[in-house]
């Protein structure tokens, strides 16, 4: 879900995102907060279901231009979050975003609050990247 000032709303009907997919919605308060809440369900681990918001930052890191990609390993053979972030990275490993853009990373398999060092927390299970364009 898309969340403005607390106020959530459907993206892609709670289908799997798989990548490649685009969101635009337009906004008149110029002072709103953006954030994203995320769900992660699986029927076949009993109705497993994790919902987390972009400012639980045990289950999120949000990601700047300029600030040091996170180096965590995929968990059971999937891409490391540099891989993911490739296309984001310049040769030293930053994030090269624009002032008006940020990258959040989510865990969803793994609760933080119980298992933090879990080593299948790779922050690759929902990876987003957010633009805010003021409209003039």
């Amino acid at each position: 879900k898309l969340c403005i000032d607390n106020n959530c709303n459907e993206l892609w009907n709670y289908a799997d995102v798989d990548g490649g997919e685009t969101y635009t919605t337009t906004n008149s308060q110029t002072t709103s907060e953006y954030g994203i809440e995320a769900n992660s369900y699986l029927s076949s681990c009993g109705g497993f279901s994790a919902t987390y918001h972009s400012t639980d930052l045990l289950q999120s890191k949000a990601l700047k231009d300029g600030e040091q990609a996170p180096p965590l390993e995929g968990f059971g053979g999937q891409k490391s979050v540099e891989e993911f972030l490739a296309p984001y990275l310049d040769e030293n490993g930053l994030i090269k975003l624009d002032s008006n853009q940020v990258i959040f990373l989510f865990e969803l398999g793994i609760d933080m609050t119980s298992n933090p060092t879990s080593a299948a927390a790779d922050f690759q299970d929902l990876v987003i990247l957010m633009t805010i364009t003021d409209v003039q």
